[in-house]
């Protein structure tokens, strides 16, 4: 400040108020000794005389903190209008989502009753009429109708008394098991014959499958013989349904 206003003696003693544009108005200066009473005297007769200039600087800052407090309670309205309508979106949204599942939960539920009905209609179908296409045509391939279940098993019974010297076991999909003694020259047919002679369930449509190694035994090995097919003199057989 000293070397702004640039004092030719000191003690140095100046009234300065602020005007625009960030300056300032020296009002009063004293340079030198002076007395306490005459300093104060001076000073009370510049904020009379000058009283304006710290008037206005004082209204100015109040006008600014005014337009800085409407300015922030704008910002604060505006933040607290913009987060309602982010609330009553979402509320929007929510509401959307949740018809949205319930209209969904609905159609599975419908789903879920025409394929239980249709399943039901299946197994009923099945249980009244169950010779299937695929045991037709393997009884055609033997020549033969399909026999009744206890009959179809007490037949191949009789009929591998002989030669009993090829162990399978059959795996089916419900985890049921059932082991039967075939002859090495038996073929492949032989042993779908034999599941069709059981009578089970839900054993439509199906193919064998080994295991180790893995190999399929469907239709087109049906006339290999049971050595040459490599399930001599034990195997392990899984119903695969189709």
């Amino acid at each position: 400040m000293a070397a702004t206003l640039q004092p030719a003696s000191f003690p140095f003693c100046a009234v300065i108020a602020p005007v625009a544009g960030n300056n300032m108005a020296v009002l009063q200066q004293m340079e030198g000794p002076i007395d306490p009473a005459e300093l104060v005297e001076i000073l009370q007769r510049t904020m009379e005389e000058q009283g304006s200039a710290f008037g206005t600087t004082v209204r100015g800052r109040e006008e600014e903190h005014m337009r800085a407090r409407i300015k922030e309670e704008e910002r604060i309205k505006a933040r607290a209008k913009e987060q309602e309508k982010l609330r009553a979106d979402r509320q929007l949204r929510e509401e959307q989502d949740a018809a949205y599942f319930v209209a969904l939960q609905r159609d599975q539920e419908k789903e879920n009753l025409r394929n239980a009905r249709a399943q039901k209609s299946i197994e009923a179908s099945n249980q009244t009429n169950y010779q299937n296409p695929g045991q037709m045509h393997r009884e055609k391939q033997l020549g033969k109708p399909r026999q009744s279940s206890s009959v179809g098993e007490a037949q191949y019974k009789e009929t591998t008394t002989h030669g009993k010297d090829t162990q399978i076991l059959i795996r089916f999909p419900g985890g049921e098991r059932r082991e039967h003694n075939f002859s090495c020259i038996d073929k492949i047919l032989s042993i779908y014959r034999y599941i069709d002679s059981l009578g089970l369930p839900g054993i439509a449509n199906y193919r064998l499958i080994s295991s180790f190694p893995r190999r399929l035994y469907s239709f087109d090995q049906m006339g290999m013989t049971l050595k040459d097919a490599g399930l001599h003199p034990r195997a392990s057989l899984f119903v695969e349904l189709l």
